[in-house]
């Protein structure tokens, strides 16, 4: 392991640049649906990880012994000191993602989403962590006119998510700038995949094609989004940590999906004839949205390997 001196507000602190063997990850909210995806690939690679969550993890991957859990809020300093004094780097996932449990509860929302991250983020810089990954959404982006969406777009959130979201990546650059701290914000675009754990379009048209044969569509069914698999969102958080580069990248295909062309693929990958029942779109409904990953494809070395007819199949089982 090398070191060097770095000054920090005047002050002199031993910073280590930890070799490629020798990385040990805190990943808050490990336990979760894209965690687990995280915490499986970092653990192929032989890194260290500790997962911090309010939910213990899959059996299995407890049973490496690379692997230790924590339980606790994000929003407890001690507990997240405690989690981070052992590792090198950190992966914050941890947050309350469900767009509708955040309008419904916005103080909630920003003490967890923003507050939560704040910890987190002292947490790993005074244990001098080589390397802060936090995960944002594509939500902070709200209605854009122009597509692709590049990461230089102007952020306009629309809902209390996307704000949350948005104020935690000006926490996150602010460290990045005040302290040089190495920080990477990944915008996620819409993840699905096999037991998300959360009602997201793909999976509940699945389960509805199978189970009723009719789903229910929000609006006309237009609008567009940009799908990606979680096992390619999670290969574009593993290599963002092992990256020299740092700054601000869209993870998602560059491919726009209406939700009654996922509805047609639905119909074609399980064999079923859907009814479609349509109601009022939602309020914080944005009609099209798709990224431009030129910046993450160039200076990661990362791009999407699963279609979106490959990626549903994978959901609906060999069986389909």
């Amino acid at each position: 392991m090398k070191s060097k001196l770095i000054c920090v507000s005047g002050n002199l602190f031993l910073y280590s640049t930890v070799t490629r063997s020798a990385v040990k990850v805190l990943v808050t909210g490990g336990s979760g649906f894209l965690g687990s995806h995280v915490c499986t690939k970092l653990l192929k690679k032989r890194d260290g990880v500790v997962i911090f969550d309010l939910k213990p993890p899959e059996e299995q991957i407890l049973t490496d012994s690379n692997v230790s859990y924590v339980q606790g809020d994000i929003r407890d300093e001690s507990a997240v000191e405690e989690a981070a004094s052992d590792c090198n780097a950190t992966i914050h996932l941890a947050a309350i993602a469900d767009v509708d449990t955040c309008q419904q509860n916005p103080r909630h929302a920003l003490q967890v989403n923003v507050e939560g991250t704040r910890v987190v983020l002292e947490s790993a810089r005074w244990n001098y962590h080589k390397k802060f990954i936090f995960a944002s959404s594509a939500a902070v982006y709200g209605d854009q006119k122009k597509m692709p969406i590049n990461e230089d777009c102007k952020l306009m959130p629309r809902s209390i998510y996307g704000v949350t979201k948005a104020s935690a990546e000006l926490l996150v650059n602010s460290y990045s700038y005040a302290y040089s701290f190495p920080c990477t914000v990944l915008r996620f675009f819409n993840i699905y995949g096999p037991n998300p754990g959360y009602a997201g379009v793909i999976p509940s048209f699945i389960r509805g094609a199978v189970e009723h044969g009719r789903v229910t569509i929000f609006g006309s069914g237009r609008q567009t989004r940009d799908f990606i698999y979680v096992d390619d969102a999670a290969d574009a958080v593993v290599k963002s940590l092992h990256s020299s580069k740092k700054g601000i990248y869209n993870v998602g295909t560059g491919k726009e999906s209406s939700v009654l062309k996922i509805a047609s693929i639905v119909e074609r990958v399980t064999g079923k004839k859907i009814h479609k029942e349509f109601r009022d779109s939602k309020e914080s409904e944005i009609m099209r949205s798709v990224a431009d990953i030129t910046k993450i494809v160039k200076e990661i070395g990362w791009r999407p390997k699963t279609n979106i007819v490959k990626g549903i199949k994978n959901i609906a089982g060999p069986s389909q």
